[in-house]
């Protein structure tokens, strides 16, 4: 049905000045309401992603059933110290770790990133737990293309549904300072990053958002913070809720663990989502622990089928033996031998960045970035299977479709995946917009009789 679909959606887009006016339609939206990353627009193409109700569906419980494992990670890394070091942790991150953050959730915000194979088996490769993006943009990008002829008439065949995101998100973040504030004065919110990062446009619809409902809600720089007489203020105004979007890795190489948000937080001065333990779990070794062999009898039958199923074997880079398939392999040897079908990745990098594709890389280099894995704590991935899908674009007065890598990465709230979904597109097999990717809407098709 999907691939009926999309055929659909391209026999409009091939009639006559379709694509063309399609093109100029989207990126004057895109332009007038700053859909952008730095400078770029975030959606290049003229078709949003298209799932099945059975997808999203499954995409929903396999996501929970997933998230539900990881928590019971989390509460056993905060009161087992030899468990939490399988992790990677640094001291400066475990010495964050022991502060409460006045609410249930360890990552009341998060996003699992991981794609369906052309076989249409779903393999989660990470899971963004610090600051995860793509909810504004999505939200956003699902109104554009509501408002474009092309996908309106698509619609008279099609009934197309937008899996929303934002409503969610900011709902769980007043939620997290309700528990934390024992329902007292309404906050005053700061959502925190560098201000010369590129997603700013997204922050911006976060905050309107907020601003909507009432909320006063600002942009901030971590150095326009001060911290003084138990009061956190972000250029002046008081700030009692903190929706961090800055890496903590970032901001403490930056700033060190004195600076006044971490001094606040610690302080009970302010509520910032998400908190320093979401730190555990958006480390690239938790795939590791999942999927090691000693951590199974954790893990109820039903989670560990769904972790076989849906997470990659994935270990620490170390000399030592591990079981692979059931075999006892040789760690290092097994890495060397196995080039083309793993992945490399640091452990506390984001973003794409780092990561080494095995099947891209020659043995010499290969060879190297494993001896700089052993030193720099990375972490191996069996490599996963992605499809792709045919995408059409508008370029240089001409309309092409080509075949591009997607994506499939579900937002959790609070530990429960709801719907919402943020997908990527790429024509390289690393697909992150950091690299050159973009985003586009995902809508829930069903044929009309």
């Amino acid at each position: 049905m999907i691939d009926d679909a999309i055929g659909a959606y391209h026999d409009i887009i091939l009639s006559g000045t379709t694509a063309a006016n399609t093109h100029e339609a989207l990126m004057a939206a895109l332009m007038q309401r700053n859909l952008c990353f730095g400078t770029r627009p975030i959606c290049s193409v003229l078709r949003p992603r298209f799932l099945t109700a059975f997808q999203s569906e499954y995409l929903q419980s396999r996501t929970s059933i997933i998230s539900r494992a990881f928590r019971k990670m989390h509460d056993r890394a905060m009161r087992d110290r030899p468990f939490l070091k399988q992790f990677g942790v640094h001291d400066w991150e475990e010495e964050l770790f022991a502060h409460e953050p006045g609410y249930d959730s360890p990552n009341p915000i998060a996003r699992f990133d991981g794609f369906f194979s052309r076989e249409g088996r779903l393999r989660f490769v990470e899971l963004n737990s610090q600051s995860p993006a793509g909810a504004g943009y999505t939200d956003a990008l699902a109104a554009v293309f509501a408002e474009l002829p092309a996908f309106q008439e698509f619609q008279q065949s099609y009934t197309a549904t937008a899996l929303p995101c934002l409503g969610e998100l900011t709902a769980v973040l007043l939620d997290c300072y309700r528990q934390w504030s024992g329902n007292g004065e309404p906050p005053r919110i700061a959502i925190v990053d560098w201000a010369n990062v590129p997603t700013q446009a997204e922050f911006v619809l976060f905050a309107e958002a907020l601003q909507a409902q009432g909320f006063e809600t600002c942009i901030a720089d971590p150095r326009e913070l001060d911290y003084y007489n138990g009061t956190l203020r972000a250029n002046g105004r008081r700030v009692n809720l903190v929706y961090r979007r800055i890496l903590l890795r970032d901001l403490i190489d930056e700033c060190g663990l004195n600076h006044p948000l971490i001094r606040s937080v610690r302080e009970g001065a302010a509520c910032m989502v998400n908190p320093f333990r979401c730190k555990v779990l958006g480390k690239k070794a938790a795939f590791a622990v999942a999927t090691d062999d000693r951590n199974t009898a954790m893990f109820t039958p039903e989670e560990y089928a769904a972790i076989r199923e849906h997470i990659p074997w994935t270990r620490i880079v170390a000399d030592r033996i591990t079981m692979h398939e059931g075999l006892h392999v040789d760690l290092l040897p097994y890495i060397v031998d196995n080039k083309d079908r793993l992945v490399l990745k640091p452990n506390n990098a984001h973003g794409g960045k780092q990561i080494v594709l095995g099947w891209n890389t020659d043995t010499a280099t290969w060879a190297k970035c494993l001896s700089l894995a052993q030193s720099e704590g990375h972490v191996v991935q069996e490599r996963v299977d992605v499809a792709t899908e045919p995408y059409p674009s508008f370029d240089t007065g001409r309309l092409n479709i080509h075949e591009r890598w997607v994506d499939t990465n579900p937002f959790v709230a609070n530990g429960r995946a709801f719907g919402g979904c943020l997908t990527r597109l790429s024509t390289e097999p690393l697909v992150n917009v950091l690299t050159g990717g973009g985003v586009v809407p995902t809508f829930v098709v069903t044929k009309r009789d």
